[in-house]
C-alpha cells in the first residue's frame, strides 16, 4: 500500500532536529501518543526508511490492538 503522508514524515523530521539544536538532551527519544488507528507505525515504518529508529511498543498485558506490519502479529503470539 502506498505511504501518502510524506508531510507527517517531514514533520517528525523536523521536530527532531528542532529539539536536537536545543543541545543537552537527557535522552534521545521521541513518544508518539495517538488514538489506535491513526498511522503511528506506519509513520514509524516509513521514518525507519531513512532514519536509525528503534521502535518500542508500551501496553498492558493483556490489552488488544492490532500489529503493523501485519505479519509481525505471528511472532508476538
Amino acid at each position: 500500500m502506498d505511504f501518502i503522508g510524506e508531510r507527517t514524515v517531514n514533520a517528525l523530521e523536523e521536530h527532531i532536529r528542532s529539539v536536537s539544536r536545543q543541545g543537552e538532551l537527557y535522552a534521545s527519544y521521541c513518544s508518539i501518543v495517538q488514538s489506535s488507528g491513526m498511522g503511528k507505525s506506519r509513520l514509524l515504518d516509513e521514518f525507519s526508511k531513512k532514519h536509525f529508529l528503534i521502535p518500542i511498543n508500551l501496553h498492558d498485558e493483556g490489552s488488544q490492538g492490532v500489529l503493523y506490519p501485519f505479519h509481525l502479529q505471528a511472532f508476538m503470539s
